[in-house]
């Protein structure tokens, strides 16, 4: 049987509570063995971290998500004093210190840049800027790999990595754009997380950059529940479907299916030190 890693799956989401343990034996059924659940806000960590501990493979992260920031910094004395890039890393620090002790806790994460937030969640790009530039500090100060989220703000996302140089390396989860993007990314010590964007015929742009990087740049990853594949558009997206999204990315690479899946889950535990 072949082995697969779930490299973003936010499995702790109210999505998967009514079926938490038949999904997760199913996926393991397929071959998945382990996930990585991804941080969003503080609140939730402590959540992660014991469902992590719960599941055979479980791994997890620490970070505030881009559409959590706002609720954050309403609450935080951080936007109330108008605090400095240095004085939020040194928060952020202190928060994820106990965390970061946890043999399970393997990154820092997700943070990123959105500029298409829905109005209710909107927060300036300065902020988040300094917000993922605050996350690099933490992910350099506890030798963890970074968890990066992006949507219309590469330019400015590339331009925090030229300034914070994560020394662990991480990954750009959820990635679509083009060869050169994908690429620029990697240079700057990145991997790609590979998901269910490669099934639409439509994402030929993605499909290329997937299809022209090296194989030591590529990682698996649902994002479930969002992120459906192809045909399954509306649906609850799910750890299920790893093994399609590697049967996928074989096929784009010309590939053999057990050579997809052995180096997707050596660059995942090697990311991830598991």
């Amino acid at each position: 049987m072949n082995h697969f890693f779930d490299s973003h799956c936010h499995f702790d989401f109210d999505h998967f509570d009514k079926d938490r343990s038949a999904v997760w034996q199913q996926a393991q059924a397929l071959g998945l063995q382990g996930v990585l659940i991804p941080g969003v806000t503080p609140s939730q960590w402590p959540q992660a971290q014991l469902l992590s501990q719960q599941l055979q493979g479980g791994l997890y992260a620490i970070g505030l998500h881009p559409w959590w920031l706002n609720a954050y910094l309403s609450q935080s004395e951080c936007d109330k004093n108008d605090w400095a890039i240095n004085d939020w890393a040194a928060h952020l620090v202190q928060c994820m210190a106990p965390f970061a002790k946890d043999q399970h806790c393997k990154a820092i994460g997700e943070t990123g840049l959105d500029a298409c937030m829905p109005p209710s969640k909107q927060v300036s790009l300065d902020k988040q800027q300094a917000m993922v530039s605050a996350h690099l500090r933490c992910a350099n100060h506890f030798k963890m790999p970074v968890i990066l989220h992006c949507r219309k703000a590469h330019n400015e996302l590339l331009a925090c990595l030229d300034q914070v140089k994560p020394v662990a390396g991480g990954v750009l989860h959820g990635f679509t754009g083009s060869t050169q993007l994908a690429q620029n990314y990697w240079r700057r010590g990145l991997r790609i997380g590979v998901g269910g964007s490669i099934t639409y015929p439509r994402a030929n742009k993605t499909r290329q950059a997937i299809q022209a990087l090296p194989d030591e740049a590529l990682v698996l990853e649902t994002d479930a529940p969002d992120m459906p594949l192809s045909g399954k558009q509306g649906q609850r997206n799910s750890p299920e479907y790893v093994p399609q999204i590697a049967q996928a990315l074989a096929a784009l690479r010309g590939q053999a299916l057990d050579c997809v899946t052995q180096y997707t889950l050596y660059n995942s535990r090697k990311l991830f030190d598991f």
